[in-house]
């Protein structure tokens, strides 16, 4: 497998390393972008997520995707601000999420984000 982006470039199949690196990539790519999901957001809020330590210090770990180059791989920008509220002021939103009328409203606010592209 081999993957090009302008000057970056990796052949995987040559360095098991590399290939670690592109796993990881592509999990904490997707990990973020899921943040764009009131659902998932809902989920995580009442599994205890946000009620862990190790995970709040991921979250902030995870802000190094609101700079560049990794910001141009985000197809949901959205998540970076969630991403954002999570990490600045985590207790507000966390407490919203248990609100069944707040979780519509993210929903909606997300979906009129998108029409107006």
């Amino acid at each position: 497998m081999c993957i090009r982006d302008s000057k970056y470039s990796m052949n995987v199949e040559e360095d098991p390393q590399e290939h670690l690196e592109l796993v990881r990539f592509q999990q904490e790519l997707e990990f973020v972008q899921f943040l764009a999901n009131p659902s998932y957001l809902k989920y995580l809020s009442d599994e205890g997520y946000f009620e862990q330590r190790a995970f709040r210090a991921y979250l902030k770990y995870l802000t190094y995707w609101k700079q560049w180059p990794y910001i141009r791989f985000i197809r949901y920008p959205v998540c970076l601000k969630v991403l954002e509220i999570l990490t600045e002021n985590e207790g507000r939103l966390i407490e919203k999420l248990s609100d069944k009328h707040f979780l519509e409203h993210l929903e909606n606010s997300i979906h009129l984000s998108w029409e107006k592209l």
